[in-house]
């Protein structure tokens, strides 16, 4: 059993969409023909009558996928998935992203173009054309990407998407946290969905943690912000409790917290925090004079993982500046994409081209064998969110993602 002391505490060719997607596309342009796909009928009599079909097969498809209980869990879980390892496929929330980051979708699309496949979840048929049209504008690539449609409506899909955990005989199994958020309901319908479309089987966990304050080594060391801890005080989980759901469901042997950034809105560790490696972590570094309390805490965040021994060996810490937020835009470039050989790194050239040319030179000389892109994530940030936010890193599952 996990017990955590004062020390480690804390909260692919033609570019047309596949899958469930392509369904989606073929009952855009019908008119009254019968479309069969995995048992599924669709008779399109208008736009109501779609909309409402849909919102029924969504909800099928997110019960049909059979759960496994709490019980059922147990020892089988080797750990959760790191994704600095190869993955099989990125999920993106494409909902917002086309509404409000266009640019931000379709730098992300180019630069991952043949390096992974991208399943990308949009909320309604409007969206799916808005995102086809838009990449055919800027004559981005799609053979490796996959629309599907989820009535999903944020694109902070790492805090409300799926967890990948690794079971002792190789397969994985998806993990699914309450993400409670009312105007948003149906965003914590996409850990089932998502299971289904990956064919997992799925776990749900009593415990609120959004995705974005959760980072995994893949040896058994967990990290986050006390935020998981004063987010699940009045269901009457203490820290013990806590580490005790880690230790079962994320195969969790070592627990580190760490206190969220002050004055930071999301409270998650993934704005001052990455991994590269089992035994190298990037943390952030404020200027001392522009913010002396959350420079003192990063100090501390980075001498207390200096001291966390790992199956890899003792843990190495890099340090990455962090700009100002005098604004009040967090900025960050620990908030990255992993994604095989490449890095998508944020980048904020409205503040500090030079900063932004200084965290690029730091992944570079840390991840030689990595392709590191600069993504514009300037408006992005404005919405307290970056990169590693609007994904989700799939492991490598053994199928064919993107089907011709």
């Amino acid at each position: 059993m996990l017990e955590p002391d004062a020390s480690k505490s804390r909260v692919p060719g033609s570019g047309k969409p596949s899958g469930f997607g392509r369904i989606m596309s073929k009952r855009a342009n019908c008119s009254s023909n019968w479309i069969d796909s995995t048992n599924l009928h669709w008779f399109c009599y208008n736009r109501v009558t779609m909309r409402l079909g849909f919102s029924l097969i969504f909800l099928w498809l997110v019960l049909s996928v059979p759960a496994k209980t709490h019980a059922e869990s147990g020892a089988e879980i080797l750990g959760a998935y790191p994704e600095f390892e190869k993955c099989g496929a990125l999920v993106l929330g494409f909902s917002e992203l086309i509404q409000y980051h266009p640019k931000a979708l379709v730098d992300i699309v180019t630069a991952l173009d043949d390096r992974i496949p991208i399943v990308g979840v949009v909320a309604d048929e409007s969206q799916y054309s808005q995102v086809l049209a838009r990449l055919k504008e800027a004559k981005a690539p799609t053979q490796s990407l996959d629309l599907v449609q989820v009535p999903a409506v944020g694109m902070w899909i790492r805090d409300y998407g799926p967890v990948f955990v690794r079971r002792q005989d190789g397969s994985f199994i998806v993990l699914d946290a309450e993400y409670i958020r009312v105007d948003h309901w149906a965003d914590d319908w996409i850990p089932r969905y998502l299971a289904g479309y990956f064919k997992l089987p799925i776990i749900d966990i009593p415990l609120r943690l959004n995705g974005g304050n959760l980072l995994s080594n893949g040896e058994g060391w967990i990290f986050t912000t006390s935020q998981v801890i004063s987010s699940n005080a009045k269901r009457g989980f203490d820290q013990r409790a806590i580490a005790q759901i880690l230790s079962r469901y994320y195969g969790a042997t070592d627990w580190m917290v760490f206190k969220p950034l002050s004055g930071e809105p999301t409270g998650h560790i993934d704005m001052f925090m990455t991994l590269v490696a089992p035994n190298i972590a990037v943390v952030g570094e404020f200027d001392s004079e522009d913010d002396p309390d959350n420079a003192r805490q990063l100090d501390a965040v980075a001498a207390q993982l200096a001291q966390a021994q790992t199956r890899s060996g003792l843990m190495k810490v890099v340090r990455i500046p962090m700009p100002s937020h005098e604004d009040g835009k967090w900025r960050s470039y620990t908030n990255v994409i992993f994604a095989n050989g490449t890095l998508l790194v944020p980048i904020y050239p409205d503040v500090s081209s030079e900063l932004d040319e200084q965290a690029l030179k730091i992944y570079s000389e840390l991840l030689p064998e990595r392709r590191i892109v600069p993504i514009d994530a300037t408006t992005l940030i404005e919405k307290n969110g970056s990169l590693h936010c609007i994904s989700v890193n799939v492991p490598e599952l053994g199928i064919n993602v993107i089907v011709e």
